[in-house]
């Protein structure tokens, strides 16, 4: 009878301990589900409920920074108007394992942007470490890792985003330019000069400069992880300031890089035909 009872207490013991176990990993996938919805509002509030004070949080470009600083970003975030591109988060193959006070929170996330009649979806590793203080889960470290496409996917990726900046150099869209550059952006012409992003936006925003012919061929994509390089010959003619240039052809070299699923242009460089 005594070794029965001993039994019975344990049981008792283990049925308790897998129900504060399940109670657990039910309320770690409310906070995460919660959180998502939030991040795609950038909700300050709910980032500041869902990182622990003391978050190490490691960026899937392999940066590493704190709650203060990962903060900062959020509260400096303009408000988002109406037209601004809208992004839903996701998560997939949610797989949560609980430790007593701690947990580990791996699934894949799912972004997924609409920006007016296109769609962008980006996809990442993130596996988080969560801490119970007082009755609440926080997290209190954090790693990113982005899915890497293949190449052949990754080359249309691309060959769409070089394609998508010289149709907004041809119909001086600022905004698209923007949108498809890295702030960083600089044109190195066959002269040598250099021109950076916005004086390179301005000379087609200011209706000065226009192309009366923009063609590309010969395009050439190499990808190296998350940098490429496109190579590609475009006969062209411009107008500027109303009076059409002789025809040229250039010989040009673009470097995209990789940014959190969005190739951005980072540098050209651009040769005329000697011919």
């Amino acid at each position: 009878m005594r070794i029965l009872a001993i039994f019975l207490c344990l049981l008792a013991f283990a049925n308790v301990g897998f129900g504060q176990a399940a109670g657990d990993t039910a309320e770690l996938n409310r906070l995460l589900n919660e959180f998502l919805d939030g991040a795609g509002r950038n909700d300050v509030a709910i980032h500041d409920r869902f990182w622990a004070e003391d978050l190490i949080y490691t960026r899937g470009v392999g940066q590493r920074i704190g709650k203060e600083e990962l903060m900062r970003g959020v509260r400096s975030a303009p408000p988002a108007k109406p037209t601004d591109p809208k992004t839903v988060y996701t998560a997939e193959d949610v797989k949560i394992q609980v430790y007593g006070e701690t947990a580990v929170v791996a699934f894949r996330l799912v972004g997924k942007t609409t920006d007016g009649n296109k769609v962008t979806v980006t996809s990442h590793l993130n596996t988080g470490t969560f801490v119970k203080r007082n009755g609440r889960w926080q997290a209190a470290a954090w790693q990113a890792t982005p899915v890497r496409k293949g190449e052949d996917a990754a080359k249309q990726e691309v060959l769409a985003a070089e394609s998508a900046f010289h149709a907004a150099v041809a119909a001086a869209d600022a905004k698209a330019l923007r949108d498809l550059s890295h702030p960083g952006f600089v044109w190195t012409h066959s002269t040598g000069i250099q021109t950076p992003l916005e004086q390179f936006i301005a000379a087609y925003a200011s209706g000065k400069l226009k192309y009366i012919k923009n063609e590309r061929k010969n395009i050439e994509i190499a990808v190296f992880g998350d940098t490429a390089a496109v190579r590609g010959v475009s006969p062209r003619q411009v107008e500027n300031e109303g009076k059409p240039s002789e025809p040229f052809v250039l010989h040009y070299t673009m470097t995209f890089v990789n940014s959190n699923g969005r190739w951005l242009a980072v540098a050209a460089h651009s040769s005329r035909s000697a011919n």
